[in-house]
């Protein structure tokens, strides 16, 4: 049992008021450090790439090229302002009304697999640095070496693909300007439809 004036008590408050004091500022410090370094690491928020931007309006006379594939799905190449090493192909897909961005891509492609999984990585650490971490892997995307960061209605999708023709795929996607794409799509079809029959 502690008495009131125990000597021994006395004698070592001292010693753990400095400890403790010592222990307060160690913590503060750490905290300050942590606090500063997460500043440092604040994720950006996802905007788009290679000097477009989703949600943007995109001028289908300067595309590159033009290419529509099963679905309907129209693919429109263009030129880089700001492109990404090894990077060769750039495309955008856009609302049919109104030409808005709504998925802006990227192709790179490799002789080897092994070339390609190599710069995956690369990749995969760089986008982690500016945007945050990916979510947590499904199976068969872990399986597909498919990476996801999701800020809201847009996301980053990284794709890796070691058969035959081995490259990366690398996607910024408004989903919200996705959906109402394929509204509008449907729309526009079901328009030119002759429905009488129904």
């Amino acid at each position: 049992m502690i008495k009131k004036n125990d000597p021994d008590i006395v004698f070592f408050t001292p010693y753990i008021g400095g400890a403790m004091k010592l222990l307060l500022t160690l913590f503060s410090t750490v905290v300050c450090l942590t606090l500063a370094h997460a500043e440092d690491q604040k994720e950006s928020p996802i905007v788009g790439a290679f000097g477009l931007k989703l949600g943007e309006k995109f001028d289908t006379k300067k595309a590159a090229w033009k290419q529509i594939v099963d679905g309907g799905f129209v693919f429109y190449g263009f030129t880089p302002s700001n492109p990404l090493k090894g990077f060769t192909h750039y495309y955008v897909n856009i609302t049919p009304e109104d030409s808005l961005i709504y998925r802006i891509g990227a192709i790179q492609k490799f002789d080897s697999p092994f070339d390609a999984s190599s710069e995956y990585d690369v990749v995969c650490h760089l986008l982690k640095q500016k945007y945050g971490v990916f979510e947590k892997q499904k199976l068969k995307d872990s399986l597909d070496r498919i990476n996801r960061i999701k800020q809201g209605d847009r996301w980053i999708e990284v794709d890796l693909d070691e058969g035959q023709d081995p490259g990366i795929f690398l996607v910024y996607i408004d989903t919200h300007l996705m959906h109402e794409a394929e509204k509008q799509k449907i729309l526009n079809k079901a328009a030119k439809t002759d429905a009488s029959g129904l």
